[in-house]
């Protein structure tokens, strides 16, 4: 049954269709939507699928997107119903559907387009079934023959049935002497069948049995059913019932029975290959039954033999241990090409090739050597691959297996059973069938045309042994066809369109065969080994852009199926490269910005993100340039005058840029500039440059003359970020900061936010629009505003998570404490570099600014959708163990855990730090502080986990030339925190 899916909202075009297809063997569901599409696909595939353009305002694209995204339509066939005449089929063909039905609807047309695709989605099926058909024949006669066993013979055939059809339930019946009937084996049927069936097969009349031995009895539906059957039917549950005589030379031995839960037509090659499988099996019984009494068959097995030979679909042959031919089936001659007469002429060494023959022969000895020694043994040895060579010198591929056996009727003598597999064209049919679909995936995923034609080609030598060829172009002044791929001593990059077979089929536009190109006056020589030539066009839009060329040796002579598969490739190509074309157009809008003709805000990212990524540089900095007031110079003069303004300074910037850097339009009113190689002083000479290049140049606006200033944000990779977003988020928040603080300036990320340190406004601001980028970088800025504090943040975030981890804390916590690490020091965001950079001691004011750090981290913190035990951790980081600390002077349990971890991690950092006045202690030794004030100042139980750091924590060096002792903050915050005894800044 062929399953189609027919999405669409219009019921006139549903209708249609559904007529279109109306039969008996396709199955029609209808989606109005792609969301209805999408629940139907994900429950079952469909092969073919009819989608109409445009649904509910959904893209083309967006259907194919959300169909192939799916389980039941990820390899189906799309076919898109345009939506009038004026849709460009290329755009649809680039969407992903694989074929298109116009508008207005013809019924003829869709018909036409329907059972195309219908015959296409059934190829893989057909060829699938008819492996399955040849493997379950072949693998039944060959268990049949290692078999003297009738119980193993009965169950091998019933494998054999059921490996053909799964859903079905089979039984074997076999008729006595006297004419009783006894059932052998049955497969997936009831304890109950062998005595109802009894009293059906029992009972069987001898018009019944002769009847049966000429046709099988084929009942379709249960209607149908005859009146004996029907409790039997009932009992098992089935539809359709198929019985089928296990016919021999001596009459028949008993039934094959099968039934199917379902109404069922099986088509008629399936129901010859089972009365072959019935047969098979009764023939494979009596040599059995034989073969009881001694190692050899009975006389009548010359009739059986003959009878076994007549049905078989392989070739089946017998001949002596000289190798002369004695039987040979139909199938065997047809194959060979000789006639019975001819045949028994040869041998079965002459079939073959010499080095064939050789092998052939030590099997046969072998095999004669184990029928006649002491204890006889009769086997079976294949699959040989061997190559066949027929009456007309023509090679095939097969595979044969070989038996001894004993024939009494014509004495003695060890003889031998020969069954060949013609694998040529299954294996022809599955290379073509691995090819187009290999060629069908590079079409899809090849990133440009020409890796599409080279891997092609690939795929036409490895999967159908092409030796010699190419595929070419025609050049764009249509003078010359291009090599795009080409192998086998083809080596010329370009031929004159007025030259050889290649240019002839270009000049006519039409496919050639030629099976000797000895007698081609065109033929050019690349191969004197060359014997058969085909070259077909690949024409697009009437016109001709290539074609496909292939050469081959008398080992492999080029026939009528190459040239029809090249040609559907050819095809294919057509619709490549008309892809390609259009991708190549649309890559190119979706590149560059419409009005400044830059590169857009997608293509900058691309390249930021490869520019960060790689390690060619050490530095990499933007910048993010923003126009002062550009919505006042809107609002006066409109969009188009604005769009003008914009690309006038767009051209201002790009002459002051480098060819080895990028400028992009980002948004409205924005553009940002990429440095790869720039450090960060040298990114700010470079802003100021173009920012005060624009400031000197007047603009033209609707005839008015116009000052324009910009504000520009600088940041260095990786300075300021850790990541390329970061580096972009930097920029643009530097550049607000600028706008913020007057506008026309140039602010670099880091000291922009030490600039904002006084205006807690704006860093809330900052906080509110991207809170979780102004967090990191307001954590950097801090660690890098003082050379001592590097590195400092992401420390005691691993410190705290190894105490973390040693105390059990439990795993829904640990992320909440990671951030409450890294944003711990968020409050000294607040202070300015003056105080920061103070030399000297402080003042009251200044102590008690510092004092209040905790409060200040607390207020940021309020603005941010965090949970509570990270905000508690960061506020009350700097509360004692005894009740002494700041703000709240919590004590003991009342302290969050998360904050005392902390305040451990953080002690432990600062000492293992260099300082200004002092070298970095050891961790031993910042242990034993640790400990001293353990019940204190720490936590006895954090203090007793911080024991897990000794293998981690490794004394942290001066990064630069320290500062003045006298502006060691961190000295100066140990004393404003007393009486804490060890603090995070000592």
């Amino acid at each position: 049954m062929m399953h189609v899916l027919i999405v669409s909202d219009d019921t006139k075009i549903r209708t249609a269709i559904a007529e279109t297809v109306d039969s008996a063997n396709v199955a029609v569901e209808y989606a109005d939507s792609g969301e209805s599409a999408k629940l139907t696909l994900d429950g079952a595939p469909f092969p073919l699928i009819l989608v109409e353009e445009k649904i509910a305002g959904t893209s083309p694209a967006d259907l194919c997107s959300l169909i192939r995204a799916t389980t039941g339509g990820a390899e189906s066939r799309l076919i898109a119903i345009a939506t009038s005449r004026r849709t460009p089929g290329h755009t649809l063909h680039a969407a992903g559907f694989d074929d298109i039905i116009d508008r207005p609807i013809v019924a003829e047309q869709i018909a036409r387009q329907i059972n195309l695709s219908l015959r296409t989605a059934h190829t893989g099926d057909t060829l699938r079934r008819r492996w399955e058909q040849i493997e379950a024949a072949n693998s039944l006669a060959f268990y049949l023959a290692r078999s003297n066993s009738m119980e193993r013979q009965v169950l091998h055939a019933l494998q054999a049935v059921t490996n053909l059809h799964p859903d079905a339930r089979a039984a074997i019946w076999l008729r006595g002497e006297d004419g009783s009937i006894d059932l052998v084996h049955a497969v997936g049927l009831s304890s109950g069948y062998p005595s109802t069936a009894k009293s059906i097969y029992g009972t069987m009349t001898a018009a019944q049995w002769s009847a049966l031995a000429r046709q099988p009895q084929y009942i379709i539906d249960a209607a149908d059913i005859d009146h004996s059957k029907r409790d039997l039917a009932a009992a098992e549950q089935f539809s359709t019932s198929l019985d089928i005589a296990l016919l021999a030379s001596s009459g028949v031995l008993g039934i094959l029975a099968l039934y199917f839960t379902e109404s069922l037509i099986l088509p008629d090659d399936e129901l010859t290959l089972l009365e072959t499988i019935a047969t098979t099996t009764a023939m494979a019984i009596v040599a059995g039954r034989a073969a009881g009494i001694d190692q050899r068959l009975p006389m009548e097995t010359d009739g059986t033999y003959t009878e076994i030979f007549e049905h078989l679909p392989d070739p089946v042959f017998l001949h002596d241990v000289d190798g002369h031919f004695i039987l040979s089936n139909p199938a065997m001659l047809k194959l060979s090409g000789y006639p019975a007469s001819e045949l028994e002429k040869h041998t079965i060494f002459e079939l073959f090739s010499s080095d064939d023959a050789d092998l052939i022969g030590d099997q046969v000895s072998y095999l004669h050597h184990l029928a006649t020694s002491d204890e006889p043994t009769f086997s079976v040895i294949g699959p040989l691959p061997l190559d066949l060579l027929r009456s007309d010198q023509r090679s095939v591929h097969t595979d044969l297996y070989l038996r001894s056996l004993r024939l009494p009727h014509l004495g003695n003598d060890v003889y031998f059973q020969g069954i060949v597999r013609d694998v040529t064209e299954n294996e022809r049919v599955r290379q073509e069938l691995n090819a187009n679909q290999k060629i069908v995936r590079i079409m899809a995923v090849a990133p440009d045309l020409d890796t599409a034609m080279v891997q092609v080609w690939d795929v036409l030598t490895t999967q159908l042994g092409y030796p010699r060829g190419g595929i070419w172009t025609v050049s764009q002044d249509g003078s010359e066809m291009i090599a795009r791929a080409a192998t086998g001593g083809i080596s010329q990059s370009a031929l004159s369109i007025d030259r050889g077979i290649i240019g002839r089929v270009a000049r006519e536009r039409g496919a050639v065969l030629v099976r000797d190109v000895s007698i081609d006056p065109d033929y050019e020589v690349s191969d004197p080994d060359t014997v058969s030539e085909i070259c077909v066009p690949i024409v697009h839009d009437d016109r001709i852009i290539g074609v496909i060329d292939v050469e081959s040796g008398a080992d492999h002579p080029l026939d009528d199926r190459d040239l029809s598969f090249l040609s559907s490739l050819a095809t294919q190509l057509a619709g490549l490269i008309e892809r390609a074309e259009l991708h190549e157009h649309l890559e190119r809008q979706a590149s560059t910005d419409l009005v400044t003709g830059l590169a857009n805000r997608q293509i900058f990212q691309q390249h930021l993100d490869d520019a960060v990524a790689t390690t060619i540089h050490d530095k990499v900095s933007t910048l993010m340039i923003g126009v002062d007031n550009f919505k006042v110079i809107n609002e006066l003069y409109g969009h188009l005058v604005a769009d003008d303004v914009l690309r006038q300074i767009a051209k201002t910037v790009l002459a002051r840029v480098t060819d080895s850097q990028l400028l992009a339009r980002y948004t409205s009113d924005t553009f940002t500039i990429l440095l790869p190689g720039i450090n960060r002083d040298h990114a700010v000479t470079i802003a100021e440059n173009l920012r005060i290049g624009i400031a000197m140049q007047l603009f033209t606006a609707a005839e008015q003359v116009e000052q324009v200033t910009v504000s520009i944000g600088a940041a260095t990779y990786p300075d300021d970020a850790a990541t390329a977003q970061e580096l972009l988020q930097a920029s643009d928040h530097a550049m607000y900061l600028a706008k913020r603080a007057g506008k026309n300036q140039t602010f670099q990320s880091n000291k922009a936010f030490a600039t904002l340190a006084p205006h807690h406004g704006r860093i809330t601001d900052l906080l509110r629009q991207a809170p979780k980028e102004t967090l990191s970088m307001l954590v950097r800025a801090m660690d890098q505003r003082l050379p001592e504090r590097k590195g400092h943040s992401e420390r005691v975030t691993r410190y705290a998570m190894a105490i973390a981890r040693a105390l059990n804390l439990p795993d829904a916590e640990l992320p909440r404490l990671r951030l409450a690490a890294y944003i711990h020091d968020i409050g000294m965001a607040t202070l300015p570099d003056s105080l920061l950079r103070k030399p000297g001691r402080l003042s009251h004011e200044e102590r008690e600014q510092l004092r209040n750090v905790p409060l200040e981290a607390r207020d940021l913190l309020a603005q941010l959708d965090i949970s509570d035990s990270t905000r508690l951790a960061v506020v009350h980081q700097r509360e004692n163990w005894d009740g002494t600390g700041h703000p709240d002077k919590l004590r003991g349990q009342q302290i969050p855990i998360g904050a005392r971890i902390i305040a451990v991690a953080d002690a432990i950092d600062a000492m293992t730090s260099a300082r200004a006045h002092r070298e970095p202690m050891t961790i031993e030794e910042a242990l034993e502080q640790v400990r001293n004030q353990s019940g204190t100042q720490f936590d006895p139980d954090v203090a007793h986990a911080a024991q897990v750091l000794t293998s981690i924590v490794k004394p942290v060096v001066l990064p630069v030339t320290p500062p003045h002792a006298d502006n060691d903050l961190h000295a100066q915050v140990t004393h404003e925190m007393e009486p804490t005894s060890v603090s995070a800044d000592d």
